[in-house]
């Protein structure tokens, strides 16, 4: 059994799930990361700890949407979401609103992805997030380029 696993902490343990996720992610194993990640949220959940879950339900959403699996990483999303805002998490919150967008821009429902493309870029303008902002304003770019508005 590894170490961190001995540690009776399960915060802790979900900690290092996550982070180990993270390395196997940039190794390119991401059926390893994605059930490293789902092993997280469940141990966050059993503590019951919004904001971490937040993360990991993002972070796990997002990669599920990498690799084509957009069916899954919808409700994990818009779960994220719903933490940030219980959490009042703006530049989380905006974050996850401009994952949302990114999936439905893959799935070419261009309408619904600008909307939450929007939405991400207000929120980035009221908190003062200057490089979410830009960040923002590129997939707006991309959207209006793939429509063939510019």
């Amino acid at each position: 059994m590894p170490l961190w696993r001995q540690v009776p902490d399960p915060s802790w343990e979900a900690w290092t799930l996550s982070q180990v996720a993270f390395v196997y992610e940039g190794l390119g194993e991401t059926g390893k990361a994605v059930e490293l990640w789902y092993q997280s949220a469940a141990l966050r959940r059993k503590t019951g700890e919004k904001y971490p879950l937040a993360i990991t339900l993002n972070n796990l959403g997002t990669t599920l949407n990498d690799i084509g699996e957009n069916e899954k990483a919808l409700p994990l999303l818009e779960e994220a979401l719903a933490l940030r805002i219980e959490t009042n998490d703006r530049w989380g919150e905006a974050s996850v609103r401009g994952n949302i967008g990114l999936l439905y821009f893959r799935w070419n429902e261009y309408d619904k992805a600008l909307d939450y493309y929007n939405q991400a870029l207000q929120i980035r303008r009221e908190t003062k997030n200057r490089s979410g902002e830009a960040t923002s304003l590129l997939t707006l770019g991309n959207l209006y380029l793939a429509r063939g508005e510019l």
